[in-house]
């Protein structure tokens, strides 16, 4: 798998090369590598949607966003994206609860050592305030949820976090976001071992009573606020994704490099 990652690792880089050498605004490759990732829940490159603005999964398995509060799409480059405001009410996209979007990291049809669960996307931040700002959960603090990751805009920290009985466990990466760029964000979590946050090529995890599965929620699946359209994200989305299995580093880092590859400098 090493050799893989070096490999794709190495076309990522080359091809971003290319493609600011002959012609910045057209890359090579525009197909989203969130398509054909292992376990795939949902993958939303927000690329296609209807005519109220529903946003389409692309995974096959039909699960549209609703659009909330007018959510706009756009493009940069070749990249597609979903734009969101903070204000009041917060624009945003959602899914009703249903069985599978309760992803437990103990999936009985996932094999042992692929077990848990791997969301995240691409995120960019046009303001950073005081308040707290959702890129993607299925969380709202009065059903406890599942999971979420969120940038806690005052103290400079992205955040990924996963319910247990209740009971939250974090793991939180402090770092100076730039507004107005690009960043891979994608949160791990691995049944009684670890949760692992990565944002672009830094890293963070933690090991300590990690507990055996996620709680499921009632809460809607949300990209740009939490369950119930708090917290919005001031900023745009794209190629989310959310899967059942615990990804290895080398499917992440090379999804990481796959993108640079279509045309972002992260």
């Amino acid at each position: 798998m090493s050799e893989i990652y070096e490999i794709v690792k190495t076309l990522g880089e080359l091809q971003q090369q290319v493609n600011e050498l002959v012609q910045p605004e057209i890359p090579i490759a525009l197909v989203s590598p969130i398509m054909a990732l292992p376990g795939i829940r949902g993958a939303w490159p927000l690329s296609s949607f209807d005519d109220v603005g529903d946003a389409y999964d692309v995974s096959g398995q039909g699960r549209t966003l609703t659009n909330n509060n007018a959510v706009g799409y756009g493009y940069e480059g070749v990249i597609p994206y979903a734009l969101f405001s903070d204000g009041a009410p917060p624009e945003y996209l959602s899914r009703a609860d249903e069985p599978g979007l309760d992803v437990s990291g103990a999936e009985a049809v996932v094999v042992p050592g692929a077990k848990g669960m791997t969301v995240g996307g691409l995120f960019y931040f046009e303001s950073l305030g005081a308040d707290e700002q959702y890129c993607i959960a299925k969380y709202v603090a009065t059903d406890n949820g599942s999971w979420r990751i969120k940038i806690d805009n005052a103290a400079s920290v992205v955040r990924g976090w996963v319910t247990n009985t209740g009971v939250n466990y974090s793991c939180g990466l402090g770092l100076t976001l730039t507004t107005q760029t690009w960043n891979f964000i994608v949160l791990r979590f691995t049944p009684s071992t670890e949760i692992k946050l990565w944002v672009n090529t830094l890293t963070q995890k933690d090991t300590t009573g990690i507990p055996a599965n996620i709680d499921g929620s009632a809460c809607a699946f949300t990209i740009g606020a939490d369950g119930v359209g708090d917290y919005g994200l001031d900023g745009r989305a794209s190629h989310a994704f959310y899967s059942a299995c615990s990804l290895s580093d080398t499917i992440i880092e090379a999804m990481y490099y796959a993108l640079r590859g279509i045309g972002l400098s992260l």
